[in-house]
């Protein structure tokens, strides 16, 4: 008689809150405790990164290193939608509303700590980007995965 192999172990869920309920057998949508919210920040800004270096290896990389603008290399805190290139605080004042926020944790600070707000923010600027220049280049729309990704980030930030 052959040797049976074990069954590979279930993957833990996503946080504590996210274990099925008998009431609805489904796991919530978001992580409530304390702890949670600190490793979505740190493995969503992780994964952000992941998709600007995805974006650079395909030729559509982001320029954060100097203001479109100005040249200047302070105070960056915003992204054109058009260039991908950063953008400073008093270049982009009164166009603000039309840029995206730049999540200090891109700029290649080890001292920045990000948190659910930023990794937000650096999913719709990653997601611009990867559906704009790659994904409606083929045809293609973002993938449901990356949809629900967005939807956890902006039910994390609040």
């Amino acid at each position: 008689m052959p040797a049976s192999t074990p069954s590979p172990p279930s993957p833990p869920p996503r946080c504590p809150s996210a274990r099925p309920t008998p009431a609805s057998s489904k796991p919530a949508t978001s992580c409530s405790t304390p702890s949670a919210q600190t490793d979505f920040a740190h493995w969503g800004a992780l994964y952000v990164r992941w998709e600007a270096g995805l974006l650079e290896e395909l030729g559509f990389g982001l320029d954060l290193t100097r203001c479109a603008a100005t040249g200047a290399v302070d105070n960056l805190i915003f992204v054109s939608p058009r260039t991908g290139r950063a953008v400073s605080a008093a270049a982009g004042a009164a166009y603000k509303e039309r840029l995206f926020a730049l999540p200090g944790f891109l700029l290649g600070s080890q001292n920045a700590t990000p948190d659910a707000a930023d990794v937000a923010a650096g999913l719709k600027l990653t997601g611009h980007f990867l559906l704009e220049r790659v994904l409606h280049a083929h045809g293609k729309d973002m993938p449901p995965a990356r949809l629900r990704l967005d939807s956890l980030a902006a039910s994390e930030s609040g």
